[in-house]
């Protein structure tokens, strides 16, 4: 039977590969949302137009919040290993 330590350990492990992974996933879809705003306003375009007519997408952002609050619990469950492997 594993100690506790150990399943909480690979939890903490599981938590920060997934919020490091949804994290990332975040950031590459907001520089993608950003890449095609800025592709599609060029010299002859009104900006404000674009900007107007741009269908914010909440969902990278999203991704980056979860990711973030992932890792945090990742590492709160990594202390806590730690502590049940020194206290035995």
């Amino acid at each position: 039977m594993p100690s506790s330590w150990l399943v909480v350990m690979i939890a903490s492990g599981i938590f920060l590969l997934l919020g490091l992974a949804s994290f990332l996933w975040g950031r590459r879809e907001a520089n993608e949302d950003y890449q095609s705003i800025t592709a599609r306003a060029d010299i002859h375009t009104d900006i404000k137009k674009v900007v107007q007519d741009w269908q914010a997408n909440s969902g990278s952002g999203s991704l980056k919040m979860g990711g973030l609050l992932s890792i945090i619990i990742g590492l709160f469950l990594l202390a806590l290993s730690v502590t049940l492997l020194l206290r035995g």
